[in-house]
């Protein structure tokens, strides 16, 4: 059983999904080594998105190695990789209703699903994400950029 994590809607470009437990994130976009800055906190997971076309991996760049693996629409031809982002490749959502709109599977990991004290039930965790819609919004819907899919419970 995975986790589905989307990312997805119309047309929008994402730079970057950080996964993170425990504190708040410090430090700021304008940083000057923003994936240092997001490493040194120690995140679960942390997916740069910065692959060029052809990749089918979404790489983990935190030593947890959670890999996660491109969803690409019935078309093939989103997410669209190595699309320009804010210092380098970003990945973009174009799909639309008929033939799909990508996604990224993240793969279950007990570390993305921390249990609080009790041993039973959800702790809080944060998730960060950099995103930014087009103005042409195609027939204006909009989906959820962060979302579970499958059964509740159901991961092993």
């Amino acid at each position: 059983m995975t986790t589905r994590s989307l990312l997805r809607r119309l047309s929008i470009v994402a730079a970057a999904l950080v996964i993170s437990l425990g504190s708040a994130l410090s430090g700021s976009a304008q940083s000057t080594n923003y994936p240092g800055t997001i490493l040194s906190n120690n995140p679960v997971a942390y997916y740069q998105l910065q692959e060029l076309p052809g990749a089918t991996v979404a790489v983990d760049s935190t030593t947890n190695g959670l890999n996660a693996t491109y969803g690409f629409d019935t078309a093939g031809e989103t997410p669209e990789l190595g699309f320009p982002g804010i210092d380098t490749n970003s990945i973009a959502f174009l799909g639309n209703e008929s033939d799909g709109y990508g996604s990224i599977d993240i793969p279950f990991s007990p570390l993305l699903a921390p249990l609080a004290g009790d041993g039973v039930h959800g702790a809080p965790f944060s998730i960060e994400c950099w995103a930014q819609a087009f103005t042409a919004n195609v027939g204006g819907a909009y989906f959820s950029l962060v979302g579970m899919h499958g059964n509740y419970g159901g991961a092993p």
